[in-house]
């Protein structure tokens, strides 16, 4: 993922003539200045694959993110995962080697920035914004904004052109669409199958597990366990387990990465840590360390009758960490 105003990345020189090569295949022989009437010199952001850069086209005067691929990096990440693979084979870890070889083929369309650019149409296009249709709002993935007669895509596959769908960097850019709640959705396992509170409640699950829940989105499925007082022989009935209400969703806030339990807190009070960028959420999804910015989000978790199928429908209301963060419970 893109570091936000990571140090690094190419200089302005080579992003130029990168970018001016780019342009020249697809038809704008005039190169930036034809297309852009600004161009940020200094990245939004940097990683290892390429670099963002802020622009604005000259024909709309629409805010665009430009992502440029760097030229070795495909060779040189295929390069060392061939060689990892290699390595796994020479001592006889299949299974290993196997993911690696996997990894590495899905690593491959990470650096088709063409196929990004028709996925991105698609998606805009789904969402009635636009897309590859052309016209003065057609800014998909790797199409420049213009006349349907003007528009045409990137020939290269090392950049990319984007605003729209989540890529927007102004006001000015179209708003997303207003969108209903979503309906209660099944919750499923990592294997896809339907999960019921008695089921769940009854196998050996740790007090967060991963699931698939709203939009099909992993979710920390959180149970705790409660011990009841001791009655009045001194005797207490066995501990239960329970299902939270909510479930908290497996998205780090800062850039969007998959969170995992953090092993060093495993033993002790729980939490969740981002394994890309640093940052450290406690058990309730608050924020104990950065870069992340908010608290993980969360869904409410229901069992549907008479079935006691497990249901996810977004959280509406008051957020009930806070509640008991006041020392309301749960």
């Amino acid at each position: 993922p893109m570091v936000d105003a990571a140090p690094g990345g190419r200089p302005w020189r080579h992003v130029r003539r990168q970018l001016n090569r780019e342009l020249r295949r697809s038809g704008h022989t005039g190169g930036v200045e034809e297309v852009f009437s600004s161009f940020d010199r200094e990245p939004l952001g940097t990683a290892s694959v390429g670099q963002v850069h802020r622009a604005v086209l000259r024909d709309s005067g629409r805010v665009v993110a430009v992502k440029l691929q760097y030229p070795d990096a495909k060779r040189l990440i295929l390069s060392d995962l061939g060689n990892i693979h290699g390595v796994l084979t020479v001592l006889g870890k299949k299974a290993e080697a196997n993911v690696v070889k996997e990894y590495r083929s899905r690593m491959g369309q990470e650096f088709d920035y063409e196929e990004e650019g028709r996925t991105m149409n698609a998606v805009s296009s789904f969402f009635g914004r636009g897309g590859s249709s052309g016209g003065s709002n057609g800014l998909g993935g790797c199409f420049i904004g213009g006349s349907s007669s003007s528009s045409a895509p990137l020939a290269g596959r090392r950049a990319a052109i984007t605003t729209g769908i989540g890529c927007a960097l102004s006001s000015g850019a179209p708003a997303a669409a207003a969108r209903k709640p979503s309906p209660p959705q099944p919750v499923t396992d990592r294997n896809g199958a339907g999960v019921t509170e008695t089921a769940w409640l009854s196998a050996d699950h740790s007090r967060a597990e991963l699931v698939l829940g709203l939009d099909g989105e992993p979710y920390f499925l959180l149970t705790e366990t409660v011990r009841p007082a001791a009655g009045s022989e001194g005797e207490a009935a066995p501990p239960t387990r329970r299902l939270l209400e909510y479930a908290i969703k497996a998205e780090c806030t800062h850039l969007g990465c998959l969170v995992q339990e953090d092993v060093a807190l495993l033993a002790g009070p729980g939490g969740f840590a981002c394994p890309c960028h640093g940052s450290k959420y406690d058990a309730t999804g608050a924020v104990t360390r950065g870069p992340a910015p908010a608290p993980l989000g969360i869904a409410r978790v229901t069992a549907r009758e008479p079935d006691g199928a497990l249901l996810m429908s977004a959280w509406e209301g008051d957020d009930p960490r806070r509640r008991a963060a006041a020392g309301g419970g749960a």
